[in-house]
C-alpha cells in the first residue's frame, strides 16, 4: 500500500531542516528512535490494498506523533495512583507526581538519561526480580533497570 511520503530528514522551506528547530538532545529524537524499533506489521496489515481517495499518512510517522502527544505531564494521574500504592500520603501526591514528571522530563531531555533508558542494550530489563539466599535466609530483590553496555559492563540502576 502506498503511503504519503514520509521523509523525516527532508528539507523544508522554513526552516531549511527540522534539525534546525530542535536541539540535538530533544525528546522527539528519543521517541523517534524508540518507535523505529517497534514492529508495526499489525498496523500495516490493516491497510491492505484497498483503494482510498488519498494515500494515508505513514503509520510510523503517525505512531511517533501519538507517542509524543502522550506527554509525561498527561501521565500525572497514573503517577499519583502508583505513588499512592507505594504509600505516599494523599496530601503529598500532587507534589510527588510533579517531581516524578520533572525527573522523567530531565532524564529524557538528557543524552545520558536517554542512553540509560534506551532499548538497544544487551540483556536489558526493568523491574527485574531476583531471589537468593543471604545469611541462610531467602531474599527477594527487584532491580529497577539493568543492561550490558557495548564494552560488556553490566549496569544496575536504582532509581
Amino acid at each position: 500500500m502506498p503511503f504519503r511520503a514520509y521523509l523525516p530528514d527532508q528539507d523544508f522551506l522554513l526552516p531549511p531542516s527540522l534539525r534546525e528547530w530542535l536541539p540535538e538532545d530533544h525528546l522527539a529524537y528519543f521517541v523517534s528512535d524508540v518507535v523505529d524499533q517497534l514492529d508495526l506489521a499489525a498496523i500495516y496489515a490493516k491497510y491492505g490494498e484497498e483503494e482510498r481517495g488519498q494515500p494515508p499518512y505513514h503509520p510510523r510517522m503517525m505512531t511517533k506523533l501519538l507517542v509524543y502527544a502522550a506527554r509525561i505531564e498527561q501521565q500525572k494521574l497514573a503517577y499519583r495512583s502508583a505513588l499512592l500504592g507505594l504509600g505516599v500520603p494523599g496530601g503529598d501526591l500532587a507534589d510527588a507526581a510533579d517531581r516524578v514528571a520533572e525527573a522523567l522530563s530531565r532524564a529524557l531531555a538528557d543524552k545520558r538519561g536517554r542512553w540509560l533508558l534506551g532499548g538497544d542494550h544487551v540483556s536489558a530489563a526493568c523491574e527485574y526480580s531476583l531471589t537468593g539466599v543471604d545469611g541462610g535466609e531467602v531474599v527477594n530483590v527487584r532491580i529497577d533497570r539493568t543492561f550490558i553496555d557495548t564494552d560488556g559492563t553490566r549496569w544496575i540502576i536504582d532509581y
